[in-house]
Parts: structure tokens; C-alpha cells; sequence
């Protein structure tokens, strides 16, 4: 999915929600998320700065994001960067865990 940063910021405190086709809600149990932020490099030999991607990992067992993260994103967010929501695992209404899909958002301006 890529998405202006303006909507993503604006959507970043919301819960994550897993619904499946029938529209049933999961309880989130479990996930990960990497941010893929953009960062500068200094070569110490040359001192030539260069781009990179700096990525952020954190695990997280209730949703929304904690406030930390939300004010993080909110206010440092950029286009072509990534938010990836990886590894979610989902209880249905008897218990049963499942994975749900990644998500993987881009930013653009």
C-alpha cells in the first residue's frame, strides 16, 4: 500500500483492526513493527555523507501503537519511508490463534 504521509500520520493512533470476509474481529495478540526511516551516513575515511535506511523494530502485544511510537511517527514521518506491520497473530472468538496478513505502507508526499 502507498499512501500520501499527511493520511498516514493522521491514521498512526488508530487500532489495528483484523477482521476476516465474513466482517468477524480478531483480537490482536501479537505483532511487529519496522519502521524504515530514512537516515545519513558519514563514510570516516572520506567524510562523504550518503543516504540510508535506518530501520526501527519493536514488538508490541496491544493496539494501538504506545503513545511513544505515536508521537514519533506523527511528528517524523517522511515520504518514501516504510511502516511494516509483520508477524500478527490473531485470537478468533474460541481462542484459536492465527496469523493475519503484513502490511506494508510507503509513504509519498
Amino acid at each position: 500500500m502507498v499512501a500520501p504521509v499527511d493520511q498516514v500520520k493522521s491514521l498512526i493512533g488508530n487500532p489495528l483492526i483484523v477482521k476476516d470476509s465474513l466482517n468477524q474481529n480478531y483480537t490482536i495478540t501479537y505483532y511487529q513493527v519496522v519502521y524504515k526511516r530514512q537516515a545519513l551516513t558519514e563514510d570516516e575515511k572520506t567524510g562523504k555523507i550518503s543516504p540510508t535506511v535506518y530501520p526501527v523494530v519493536q514488538n508490541f502485544t496491544q493496539t494501538p501503537l504506545t503513545s511513544l511510537w505515536i508521537k514519533i511517527l506523527k511528528e517524523e514521518l517522511l515520504p518514501k519511508e516504510e511502516l511494516y506491520f509483520m508477524d500478527i497473530i490473531v485470537k478468533d472468538m474460541k481462542g484459536n490463534l492465527f496469523y493475519a496478513p503484513n502490511l506494508k505502507i510507503q509513504t509519498k508526499k
